[in-house]
């Protein structure tokens, strides 16, 4: 997943999204609860939404 991730970045997107704290899980040497969802969320995104929007002169 994160090479995926890298590869949209180095085309330019941006890339948000969060990793749970069970996908600790992956690792044998953590102790976690099972989790209620996906252990990992990204989303990419051909711009910034609101970027235009930005001050570049505010403080």
């Amino acid at each position: 997943m994160l090479e995926a991730v890298e590869a949209l970045a180095r085309e330019g997107r941006w890339c948000v999204g969060h990793l749970r704290y069970e996908a600790a899980a992956f690792d044998p040497a953590f102790d976690v609860h099972a989790a209620d969802g996906p252990l990992a969320f990204i989303n990419s995104l051909r711009g910034w939404p609101g970027a235009d929007l930005v001050d570049d002169n505010a403080p």
